[in-house]
């Protein structure tokens, strides 16, 4: 989708796009829907899924796979965008399947995202007002460079009712004056001595509520500099 390209569908399609991008919704294309896909790629620069200054799109019941990037990315100025009920799953050190960056109120729902080396969410470029609920983020890596969840200079997002697992490692990561997010009825665990479940570094103002933080090997939250 690019331009002007409005209230289209692509529905249950197999797409497999091993060289680039699966499906891009970019530059001003608004109001689409992508339903009950399986879109698959291999490539670190081409996730199955990508909105790039794209607004008001709806996805919905799809699988989505890159073991060689990222998965699903919403890139500078995409908002109000919407995933539903879907999976992704990624598996490379340093990819990430659900990618935020300098974009805001998007909403996560009913979704599974999983790299096991990487991210499960990452927000960065003063992404804000995003909602990630009622999903599942899961890692697996004692890279410092590995979090289900992630946000550095991000502010006023929510993350409702969702798990977030990573044994070896460190769970969920606030840094970089990542202010006001709030996370509600979660549960953040992992099991490692070296790493909190949940570390807040240098950022201010932040909400925990009504959730369950595990670890079973050592601190289960850590709040350092500023935060």
């Amino acid at each position: 989708y690019n331009g002007a390209s409005s209230n289209t569908i692509v529905g249950n399609a197999i797409i497999n796009s091993r060289g680039g991008h699966g499906v891009v919704i970019q530059t001003a294309a608004n109001y689409n829907r992508v339903i009950q896909n399986r879109i698959s790629g291999n490539h670190i620069s081409g996730p199955p899924l990508m909105f790039e200054n794209a607004s008001w799109n709806m996805t919905t019941q799809n699988f989505m796979s890159n073991p060689a990037g990222h998965g699903v990315v919403f890139w500078p100025v995409s908002n109000y965008n919407s995933v539903s009920n879907s999976t992704v799953t990624c598996n490379l050190a340093g990819s990430i399947a659900f990618y935020f960056n300098n974009s805001s109120s998007n909403t996560i729902t009913d979704s599974y995202g999983q790299d096991s080396p990487g991210y499960g969410a990452y927000f960065t470029g003063n992404s804000r007002y995003n909602t990630i609920a009622t999903s599942t983020l899961v890692v697996n890596s004692a890279s410092i460079n590995s979090q289900a969840l992630f946000l550095s200079g991000s502010s006023s997002n929510r993350i409702i009712g969702s798990v977030m697992r990573n044994p070896l490692g460190y769970a969920a990561y606030m840094t970089s004056s990542s202010n006001f997010n709030t996370i509600a009825q979660s549960t953040i665990t992992n099991n490692e001595s070296a790493a909190a479940a949940l570390t807040i570094f240098g950022s201010d103002f932040n909400t925990v509520t009504g959730s369950r933080l595990t670890n079973l090997a050592g601190v289960s939250v850590r709040l350092m500099s500023g935060a």
